[in-house]
């Protein structure tokens, strides 16, 4: 893994911790790997998901490239 590539992991945990995310929902650790982005197909339109992944138990969470821009972007 690059410097920029963790720095942007980094950068998406501490953005989500900010927003209340502090722990895995199954098994509670606070361990988590970020995945690149990946594009879901929904009826409506799609859109990039960043995958967020407890390193404990696998516990995957999906999030919206969208809320990961700073406000008033």
């Amino acid at each position: 893994m690059s410097e920029d590539e963790s720095g942007e992991m980094r950068d998406v945990l501490e953005h989500l911790q900010s927003k209340g995310f502090n722990g895995c929902l199954i098994c509670g650790q606070h361990l988590f790997g970020v995945g690149p982005p990946q594009e879901i197909v929904f009826a409506q339109q799609d859109t990039a998901v960043m995958p967020v992944m407890c390193v404990n138990c696998g516990h995957v969470i999906f999030v919206s490239v969208l809320h990961l821009r700073p406000e008033g972007v």
